[in-house]
């Protein structure tokens, strides 16, 4: 049962996802006015917001003006339901869980709004690290003293500040940006979240994915050397990656050097 409360309510804030992606780099706002067709204006029955079953019954298409609707809606809705479900996993219902599925939520968002534009909005940057703060409070309760917020710091500095160190050397040896400084944020408020080892984990992962990812699409000639790449949804994966399973892969990692 609370598998599935909780499957529902990604699919939920899925559906607001998608708001968000649309609206915010437009500078729209995300309250007002009430979800309507992109094409047409027409403003969105209750029965048509229904998420993934909503497209599947119309076909992909508005009712009023029968223009395509993007596989991304119920995409993103899937994704969210399905980060809402390993968090559940993760963490379990407790104190710690929400602050996770609020962060993994944005991070659904930054990721797809890169993707599409280029940009990670300050806006969402913020978002996170608000819903951090609990998370802080929490450590410190726990260890009974501010010095247990140190691996965090830790965390941050190694995440933004190795992104950092890219930028500025790109900046400084080819004279162009090699990556954006929207990544730097990014990684800069995980690091918060994960601390030091699991953020290493994270750029790992992250530059891994990313690396593959852009071989093949030159592979296939659907990039070109030289083509701007968005970094944030490769550093989303890696940080989704390391939340839940960092710690186990770096002890394989130390293991398998005999550390």
């Amino acid at each position: 049962m609370e598998a599935l409360v909780w499957a529902l309510a990604g699919l939920i804030f899925g559906s607001f996802a998608n708001v968000c992606i649309y609206r915010i780099p437009k500078g729209i706002s995300i309250v007002k006015p009430p979800s309507h067709c992109t094409a047409c204006g027409n403003r969105l029955t209750p029965v048509e917001l229904i998420p993934v079953l909503s497209w599947l019954l119309q076909k992909g298409c508005c009712k009023n003006c029968g223009k395509r609707i993007s596989v991304q809606y119920p995409v993103v809705e899937l994704v969210s339901a399905t980060l809402f479900l390993l968090a559940l996993g993760h963490w379990g219902i407790t104190l710690t869980m929400p602050c996770w599925v609020a962060f993994f939520w944005i991070l659904l968002v930054i990721a797809w709004i890169d993707g599409q534009n280029k940009i990670i909005p300050d806006s969402l940057l913020l978002a996170a690290l608000v819903c951090w703060v609990p998370l802080a409070i929490q450590h410190v309760l726990a260890g009974y003293e501010v010095k247990a917020l140190l691996p965090s710091l830790y965390g941050a500095l190694a995440g933004g500040g190795s992104l950092m160190v890219v930028l500025l050397a790109c900046l400084v040896i080819l004279k162009r940006e090699g990556l954006g400084w929207g990544d730097v944020k990014l990684m800069a408020v995980a690091g918060l979240y994960l601390g030091l080892t699991q953020t290493v984990v994270a750029l790992l992962v992250g530059v891994y994915i990313g690396a593959i990812v852009v071989l093949i699409m030159l592979a296939l000639k659907r990039w070109k050397r030289g083509t701007a790449v968005p970094f944030a949804p490769f550093l989303t994966i890696g940080i989704v990656t390391a939340a839940l399973w960092g710690q186990t892969i770096a002890n394989w990692y130390f293991q398998l050097i005999g550390m």
